[in-house]
């Protein structure tokens, strides 16, 4: 095991500092000093904008719309939302814009869509529990 260190927010910072004694006394530590804080990025940036899209793009195909249809707080990125599709196809679960019959089947089951593929690509060779 080993502990990785990476920056972060300062508005992630605040929140944990609130942790510490939340519910029973507690006291935060911060390993920087006061200017590394105020160089601190003041929020994150957005999930929807580093994540992988492809369960997304998987339930929207399956609600029938587009990225462009819905307001969102932060638009996914285009190239981002184009190469999930790109996988769908590539994994049969979108043929164009509508989904596969094994689409519908990946969308039915809490995992990302690979490992949905996988299970069900595992089923119908008779290797499920190698699958698993």
């Amino acid at each position: 095991t080993r502990l990785d260190t990476q920056r972060i927010s300062r508005a992630s910072a605040t929140q944990r500092a609130g942790r510490a004694g939340r519910l029973e006394p507690g006291v935060c530590y911060r390993l920087w000093s006061e200017d590394q804080h105020a160089q601190l990025a003041a929020y994150g940036s957005a999930e929807i904008l580093q994540a992988d899209l492809a369960g997304l793009a998987l339930q929207l195909a399956r609600w029938g719309v587009t990225p462009e249809q819905l307001n969102w707080l932060d638009v996914p990125p285009a190239a981002s939302y184009a190469q999930a599709r790109q996988l769908l196809e590539r994994l049969g679960a979108l043929h164009g814009p509508k989904l596969t019959p094994h689409g519908e089947a990946m969308a039915e089951l809490p995992a990302h869509p690979r490992i949905a593929h996988l299970l069900l690509r595992g089923h119908d060779l008779g290797l499920a529990a190698m699958a698993c």
